[in-house]
C-alpha cells in the first residue's frame, strides 16, 4: 500500500528535530521563561529546518534545525499553530479567537473571534486553506486565507482535538466523540472509532 506523500512526513521530521534541538532551545535565554511543555510543533513547508513550537512559555522559532531559537509571541493562551509558509503563520488561542501573522510572526491581526481555536490545519494542496477545530463550536474551514469561513455540517458543536488533512482525506478527533473521517473534503462524515475505548 503506497502511503500519500505531503505534510505528514514534514511534521515527524520536524517533531525529531525539536527532540534533539529542544535542549539547546531550554538552555537559551527567553524573555518569557523556560518551559518543557510543548503544545503544539509546525515546520516551514518550505524549510524543513525552520521550527515553530507552542510552549508555556510561548511562541518560539527555531532556524537551523532548532539551534537558534527566537520568541516571537508570549503565551497569550495560545493554543494551536500552523505554518503555511515562511511569512505566513496562523495562532489559535483559548481567549482571542484565531490570529494571523504575513511577516513571519512580527505581527498579528486577528482573522476570527469568539471561539477557542483548539487545533489547526493546513490543507497540503493549497497554502490559503485552512481548517480550525475549536473547543465546543466544532470544526471551520476557509479557502482564501480567513476571508471567509464555512462551519463544517457533521462536525458541528463538538469539542475537536485535532485535526489532519491529506488528499482530500480530513481525520478530525474530538472530545469525547472519537474519531471522524471524510473522504470528500468534509461533505460526509464517518465514525472510526472501532477499538477505541473512554
Amino acid at each position: 500500500m503506497n502511503r500519500p506523500k505531503g505534510r505528514k512526513p514534514k511534521i515527524l521530521l520536524a517533531a525529531c528535530l525539536v527532540l534533539f534541538a529542544f535542549p539547546t532551545f531550554l538552555a537559551a535565554e527567553s524573555p518569557s521563561g523556560l518551559s518543557k511543555t510543548l503544545y503544539a510543533i509546525d515546520v516551514d513547508p518550505q524549510d524543513l529546518g525552520t521550527l515553530y513550537v507552542d510552549t508555556r512559555a510561548g511562541i518560539f522559532k527555531g532556524a537551523h534545525g532548532g539551534r537558534e531559537w527566537t520568541n516571537l509571541r508570549d503565551k497569550d493562551s495560545v493554543v494551536s499553530l500552523a505554518v503555511a509558509s515562511p511569512s505566513v503563520l496562523y495562532v489559535g488561542t483559548a481567549k482571542s479567537g484565531l490570529l494571523k501573522s504575513t511577516d513571519g510572526g512580527g505581527s498579528y491581526n486577528r482573522i476570527a473571534g469568539g471561539k477557542p481555536v483548539t487545533s489547526l490545519a493546513i490543507d497540503p494542496g493549497s497554502s490559503e486553506s485552512l481548517w480550525a477545530g475549536t473547543d465546543g463550536y466544532g470544526l471551520w474551514r476557509t479557502s482564501d486565507g480567513g476571508g471567509t469561513w464555512q462551519e463544517i455540517s457533521g462536525i458541528a458543536s463538538k469539542s475537536v482535538t485535532s485535526v489532519a488533512v491529506e488528499r482530500g482525506i480530513v481525520l478530525v478527533g474530538t472530545a469525547g466523540h472519537g474519531v471522524f473521517r471524510s473522504t470528500d473534503a468534509g461533505r460526509l462524515w464517518k465514525e472510526i472509532n472501532t477499538g477505541l475505548v473512554d
